[in-house]
């Protein structure tokens, strides 16, 4: 469990360090829009904080405005499909490569705690002197008595 404590803190990491570069681009590209029948996006991307909550819920398919309408639904027909294709990009990044790269660590940490622990098991065995006495014992007996 405390390996794979460290494997979800670096997950974190990678997670939330993926999460606040795409934040910037968006709060740049799409927060500082000046045109006021764009309030309802602008606002979701105003700062970088607003922006990675945003993203966050859009990494996690809650990607609606306020009102329900699709958030870039919205961004399509003013910026084109540039910032589309760009949250395409990222949505199939988070759900593919990074969630995937996530579960593989968790999977590869599991297993080499599995293994390191059988490991140390045998070797507490293979030392256990009473043990290796009772086998011999039993060995002896039973040769003895095949003889």
């Amino acid at each position: 469990i405390i390996a794979g404590m460290a494997t979800l803190a670096w997950s974190f990491v990678l997670f939330v360090v993926f999460l606040y570069v795409i934040s910037l681009v968006l709060r740049e590209g799409l927060g500082r829009e000046q045109d006021p029948t764009q309030f309802e996006i602008t606002s979701l991307f105003n700062n970088v904080p607003r922006s990675m909550l945003t993203m966050f819920r859009c990494s996690f398919g809650d990607c609606n405005t306020v009102h329900g309408t699709v958030i870039f639904e919205r961004v399509l027909p003013i910026h084109g499909p540039t910032y589309v294709l760009f949250y395409s990009f990222v949505t199939f990044v988070i759900s593919v490569v990074i969630f995937n790269v996530i579960s593989a660590m968790f999977v590869e940490t599991t297993m080499t705690a599995a293994a390191e622990l059988n490991h140390t098991k045998k070797r507490q065995r293979l030392q256990d002197e009473a043990l290796l006495g009772s086998k011999t014992s039993a060995i002896i007996k039973r040769i003895l008595e095949l003889s």
